[in-house]
């Protein structure tokens, strides 16, 4: 009974060692499999983008870049999102709109004293970069 038990355990160990190696090909390939998704997909959509630019040009005399319109529409579009938002808050709340009020003049006041080149408070008391000891 023992020297069966023993070819049982070795053809075990070896049948687990096999299937270990299968397994890690089997994880390697899924990883392979799912790059190659993310890749397709990134193909699709250069593709897709393409070709509605070409469409734009050919057909419609448009030369702007497709992605270029589509981000800006995003950000149009949250602006106007803010925009809709601060109005409703300031709406619902006299005091907040006042102190909003006097936040716009205070910052556009300090921007029309704000040039170029403009040596600025901050930078008046700025220390020296080096130190020299005489």
């Amino acid at each position: 009974m023992e020297e069966e038990e023993f070819k049982a355990l070795n053809e075990l160990k070896q049948k687990k060692s096999e299937y270990r190696l299968q397994y890690e090909l089997l994880q390697t390939v899924q990883t392979e499999m799912q790059c190659c998704k993310q890749y397709i997909e990134k193909c699709r959509e250069r593709l897709l983008n393409e070709f509605e630019v070409w469409y734009r040009k050919a057909f419609c005399g448009d030369t702007t870049d497709f992605a270029e319109k589509k981000e800006t529409r995003q950000v149009e579009s949250e602006v106007d999102n803010f925009e809709k938002l601060q109005t409703s808050l300031l709406q619902n709340d006299p005091a907040l709109s006042a102190f909003y009020n006097a936040f716009l003049r205070t910052e556009r006041r300090g921007f029309e004293k704000r040039k170029a080149g403009a040596v600025t408070a901050s930078m008046r008391n700025k220390p020296p970069g080096v130190l020299s000891f005489s």
